[in-house]
C-alpha cells in the first residue's frame, strides 16, 4: 500500500467506502422490509381483532345507554328500538371479525364466553323493550328494568370482555417481543460479518476531518 500512488489510494478508499455504503443500504432495505412486513402482520393479526373487539364492548354500552332512554321517554321508542336493532346486527359482525382470527386455545374459550354473555345479555335486553312496550309511566318502566336482571348480565358481560382485551393485548405484547428478538438476532449476525469486519474497525483513524480509511492518513 506504500508503494501506492495518491490515486491509487484514494479510489481503493472510495471502493471500500462504497462497498460499505451499498451493504448498509442492502441491509436497511432488509430491516425496512422486515418492519414494514411486521407492522401489516400486527395490524392484521392483532391490531384489527382487538379494535372490533373494542367496538363491540363500546356498542354494548350504548345498548344500556339507549334502554333506559327507551324507559323515560316514550316519544322516542321507535327511533331507540330501531337504533338498537342496528347495533345488535353490527355487534354480531365484530365478534364475528375476532372470530374469524387466528385463536389460540385460551383465546377461543375466552370468546366463548364473551358469546354466552352476549347471548344473555341480548335476550335479557329484548325482554325488557317488550315489558318497557307496555309498561305505563317511569315507576312502572323502573320496576321493569330492575327485574330484568340487565345489570347482573352487564358486568359478567363485561368481565368476559374485559378478560379477552387482556389476553389480547398480552397476546400482541408477546407477539412483538419474540419478532424483535428474533429482528435483533440477524442484525448482530450483520454486524459481527468477517467481511465487515475485515476492514471497518481496523482501517479507520481519527483526524481533524472526521473518522477516515487509515490509508488516507499515510
Amino acid at each position: 500500500m506504500k508503494q501506492m500512488k495518491m490515486g491509487a489510494r484514494l479510489a481503493a478508499s472510495f471502493l471500500i467506502l462504497a462497498a460499505a455504503i451499498i451493504g448498509l443500504a442492502a441491509y436497511t432495505y432488509y430491516a425496512v422490509q422486515v418492519t414494514d412486513s411486521y407492522v401489516n402482520n400486527l395490524y392484521e393479526t392483532d391490531l384489527i381483532p382487538v379494535h372490533a373487539l373494542g367496538k363491540a364492548n363500546s356498542e354494548m354500552h350504548e345498548l344500556g345507554i339507549w334502554l333506559y332512554d327507551y324507559a323515560l321517554d316514550p316519544t322516542q321508542r321507535i327511533r331507540l328500538a330501531a337504533d338498537m336493532e342496528a347495533n345488535f346486527a353490527r355487534i354480531d359482525d365484530d365478534l364475528a371479525i375476532y372470530a374469524a382470527g387466528a385463536l389460540d386455545v385460551e383465546q377461543t374459550q375466552l370468546f366463548r364466553e364473551v358469546e354466552r354473555g352476549w347471548r344473555m345479555y341480548r335476550t335479557a335486553l329484548e325482554q325488557a323493550l317488550l315489558q318497557l312496550a307496555s309498561s305505563n309511566g317511569v315507576a312502572e318502566a323502573a320496576l321493569v328494568l330492575e327485574r330484568s336482571g340487565l345489570k347482573e348480565h352487564e358486568v359478567a358481560l363485561d368481565n368476559a370482555i374485559a378478560a379477552m382485551l387482556d389476553n389480547a393485548m398480552q397476546h400482541a405484547m408477546a407477539t412483538r417481543k419474540l419478532r424483535t428478538s428474533n429482528s435483533g438476532g440477524r442484525s448482530r449476525s450483520w454486524s459481527s460479518s468477517p467481511s465487515l469486519q475485515s476492514f471497518w474497525p481496523s482501517d479507520l483513524v481519527s483526524s481533524p476531518h472526521g473518522v477516515l480509511p487509515a490509508i488516507w492518513a499515510r
